[in-house]
């Protein structure tokens, strides 16, 4: 299946640099799924995360700014919130988790511990824990930019080199390696929704 998904990737985008920078930006394959798809097309795996690695800097930064009135307006439309509720519920519950951790606002190492939080989420190899994800994340914590931005690129950047160095060990396997990513994405997105799907029914019952 992996190779089958490189090849096809590979007949729409024939430069194959532009390719990896546009995987890096897409939600569901992101700089992870870029990387494993530059090992199974057989690309230079280093020039590639470089270039993936880039793709998904300059997106996290161009990103960042709209999404606190973008999480605004969600929360101000009730139709919106119930089609977008399968990801914002979900790492509601995350930002939740991070701010009963990090403690009392203002006080002793509350920032740092919101970093971290958001560094950890990132930095973990799965799908939709990217910098798409992330950036929604921080934007739910109310994160300041500047602190925003340096822990989804510290998070990128590890959740990346993990992925390249079990890219390299893989070697000739990484499409297994792909395969694998591909369906998890697929059951955690078929999951999310089932979920909150299951949760509106729930609502209504009552």
């Amino acid at each position: 299946m992996g190779e089958k998904i490189a090849e096809l990737f590979g007949n729409v985008v024939e430069n194959e640099y532009w390719l990896i920078a546009i995987l890096a930006v897409v939600p569901i394959t992101e700089l992870k799924g870029a990387i494993l798809y530059a090992a199974v097309a057989k690309t230079h795996l280093i020039t590639a995360s470089l270039v993936a690695y880039a793709a998904s800097s300059v997106l996290s930064a161009v990103i960042l700014p709209f999404l606190p009135p973008l999480l605004r307006f969600i929360e101000r439309n009730p139709k919106v919130r119930r089609v977008t509720s399968f990801l914002t519920d979900r790492l509601e519950r995350k930002a939740g988790k991070i701010l009963e951790t990090a403690g009392v606002p203002g006080r002793g190492k509350y920032k740092s511990r919101l970093m971290l939080g958001l560094y950890a989420f990132v930095a973990v190899p799965l799908p939709f824990t990217g910098v798409w994800a992330g950036a929604l994340l921080s934007a739910i914590m109310r994160l300041d930019y500047g602190n925003s931005l340096f822990a989804l690129l510290l998070g990128n950047f590890t959740a990346g080199g993990i992925v390249l160095a079990v890219s390299l060990l893989a070697g000739e396997k990484a499409t297994v390696v792909l395969t694998i990513f591909l369906y998890v994405a697929l059951a955690v997105l078929l999951g999310m929704i089932a979920r909150a799907i299951g949760q509106r029914i729930i609502a209504k019952e009552r």
